[in-house]
């Protein structure tokens, strides 16, 4: 950020009324216990993010006030804070939880809810950390953080798991995030020993799983297929039906049976016939509007020059709005009045070189802005903007006529694609009747030869053993079947347990982790020596280390120091465009110094807030850039860069 914004507070907090400048390098806000610094820097905040309307949050990172509770942070019945740079402004009141305006700072990057001093790293769940660090450290290419395909077969390999199951891995890690892979491999895990409980009708265990075997199992069934177990099946059940039948055949049930043996077979060449006529109906009609689709794509030479049109209508207003600008920023200036006599004053820029450093009031200058002028150039601006407009409503008339006929073209294809279906369809469907009707017919006929080769059935007794022998082929079939589907069951709650191990943050992430750890904690001990600190590393664990110790057996000093070291080292790697520093009153004088040099090192512009006496405050204009007093809801300028 090499630019000045001014952030005005009203009602907020302890803040009565307030303006600041805060200018690029180091600002200081000042104050005792209570007096509002806090209050500044959530203000600063809450325009700095579309996410940060309210300033307050748990060491979870979630919100600590409800959006209906948003009067408890302004004075009176409302409030309101704006933030203005040259980039735009944007003003956030309370409690009507509005947030307007347009960006105030340069460039795409957001800073974060870590550079804002929102959030705490040693407050966050591990999980966050771990996750902080893999998304941080992937945006430096020099830490080698990015997880790849490869990655992940080095993994899993031993694991003996499928080739598609792998994929499906990487595509949803790839597509969506380690945390929904994880979700989704735990997920899939649930629901295939969900299946195999089913299946079994048993408790599910990864051990018990191995070696279950179904009620009904006989050891050949082991090298047995389902093809030859179903045509068992089939086979006895032929059997026991061929034994009643032989046992006793009617008149009646012998007509019917020569009836149908005697019945003409199906014609299967017209069948056939037809399938492949039914086959190619309707193509040249499906073709023909395929064909159209893309034409409809094209677009015309109007709606071109409509759109070309457009683009010079913008480009020219965008001139006109900068040089009806720059006759306005030549206007007269006042800034405010002098508190003893009331003349008007104007701040104006008197350091050396292209960035402002020191402000002085003066007397305004300027000159008066030629209405007409501006009117001129208001006009044309208005009548381009309506031939935008114009040129607009010409290319979406056309696009909802394209959508138009697309939808009608695609409902014609639809129902042509359909009519076509249901004539394959019947097709199909005459020739499966009249295969059955083959083998109904050729049934009919080896039965009818049977019954008139035998003159007496079978005895009562070989009935009932060829059922009990039918029940068992049944029963060897279902145990087969069981088997099956248990072992498939197993065996994806394996691989899916496997995934589910990988793809958790102690998994692959942490394993990839630990190689940019190595990375991080280089980063951390070169910021540690720049502020002459104790080195300041980061665990496996992704938990904080000072001078070699805990972080929980850390004075409070040293942890503090340990999280100002993680804050900025984030911003770096994250190119924030500003940080914000609560409580730096906790570091003694040598502490602030190498702090001081540690933020000038980064060259991201800093506010930072400390309990301190006013005369204290005064006295250290040679470390800071601007140093605010905030006293009473109201704040105050004590110096500026070129003060003494």
């Amino acid at each position: 950020m090499n630019q000045t914004m001014t952030l005005s507070i009203e009602n907020f907090g302890g803040i009565e009324a307030a303006a600041l400048a805060i200018t690029p390098g180091l600002t200081l806000l000042s104050g005792t216990n209570g007096a509002g610094k806090t209050t500044v820097l959530r203000a600063l905040a809450a325009c700095l993010r579309s996410d940060t309307m309210m300033p307050i949050l748990l060491d979870d990172g979630k919100e600590a006030l409800l959006k209906k509770e948003s009067h408890l942070l302004v004075r009176g019945r409302s409030g309101s804070v704006t933030l203005s740079s040259e980039q735009g402004s944007r003003r956030v009141t309370w409690p009507a939880n509005t947030s307007k305006g347009t960006g105030v700072l340069p460039g795409q990057v957001a800073p974060s809810r870590m550079a804002l001093g929102l959030i705490d790293w040693m407050t966050m769940p591990q999980v966050v950390r771990i996750k902080t660090l893999l998304e941080t450290a992937a945006k430096d290419p020099s830490l080698s953080s990015t997880i790849t395909r490869e990655d992940l077969d080095r993994a899993v390999v031993g694991e003996r798991l499928d080739p598609a199951m792998i994929d499906w891995a990487w595509q949803v890690i790839s597509g969506h995030g380690f945390d929904v892979a994880h979700s989704e491999a735990t997920r899939c895990l649930l629901e295939s020993t969900g299946g195999w409980r089913a299946t079994t009708r048993e408790a599910y265990g990864e051990e018990k799983a191995k070696s279950y075997l179904p009620s009904g199992w006989e050891a050949d069934l082991v090298s047995a297929t389902q093809e030859s177990l179903q045509q068992e099946v089939q086979d006895r059940r032929e059997a026991v039906e061929q034994a009643i039948a032989n046992q006793s055949v009617g008149a009646a049930e012998a007509v019917r049976i020569e009836a149908v043996a005697n019945t003409s077979l199906p014609d299967m060449a017209t069948l056939e016939t037809a399938l492949a006529k039914a086959r190619i109906s309707n193509s040249d009609v499906i073709a023909g509007l395929q064909a159209k689709l893309p034409l409809l794509q094209q677009e015309p030479q109007t709606i071109i020059d409509a759109r070309l049109a457009v683009a010079n209508c913008k480009s020219r207003i965008k001139s006109l709005q900068a040089e009806m600008a720059a006759l306005q920023s030549g206007a007269l200036r006042i800034d405010g009045l002098c508190p003893g006599c009331g003349i008007a004053l104007a701040v104006h820029d008197r350091g050396a070189g292209g960035t402002p450093t020191r402000y002085r009031l003066s007397f305004p200058e300027g000159t008066a802005v030629d209405p007409s002028q501006i009117d001129c150039l208001s006009a044309e601006i208005d009548e381009l903007t309506a031939e935008a407009g114009k040129q607009d409503s010409t290319i979406s008339v056309h696009s909802r006529s394209v959508a138009e006929q697309v939808a009608t073209i695609q409902k014609e294809l639809s129902r042509a694609q359909e009519a076509q279906r249901q004539a394959v369809h019947a097709a199909e469907q005459g020739i499966h009747t009249a295969k059955r009707q083959m083998a109904e017919i050729s049934a009919a006929k080896d039965r009818l030869a049977e019954i008139r080769a035998k003159g007496s059935g079978v005895s009562a007794e070989e009935i009932l053993t060829l059922r009990q022998a039918s029940s068992r082929s049944e029963a060897r079939l279902r145990a087969w079947e069981i088997k099956q589907a248990a072992d498939r069951y197993a065996e994806d709650a394996r691989q899916f347990a496997v995934l589910k191990e990988v793809t958790a943050p102690a998994g692959l992430r942490k394993a990839k982790m630990d190689t940019a750890l190595a990375g991080l904690n280089g980063r951390c001990a070169e910021l540690s020596a720049i502020a002459n600190w104790g080195t300041v590393s980061l665990t496996p664990d992704a938990d904080l280390h000072y001078a070699g110790r805990p972080y929980v057996v850390c004075s409070a000093a040293e942890q503090y120091r340990c999280r100002v070291t993680m804050q900025v080292l984030l911003a770096v790697i994250e190119k924030s465009p500003i940080l914000l520093l609560d409580g730096t009153d906790i570091l003694d004088s040598s502490g602030r110094l190498g702090m001081v040099k540690l933020l000038r090192f980064t060259g991201i512009p800093t506010v930072l807030a400390m309990t301190a006496k006013r005369d204290y405050a005064s006295a250290l204009t040679t470390l800071f850039d601007t140093i605010f007093w905030v006293q009473g809801g109201q704040v105050t300028q004590i110096s500026t860069a070129g003060q003494q």
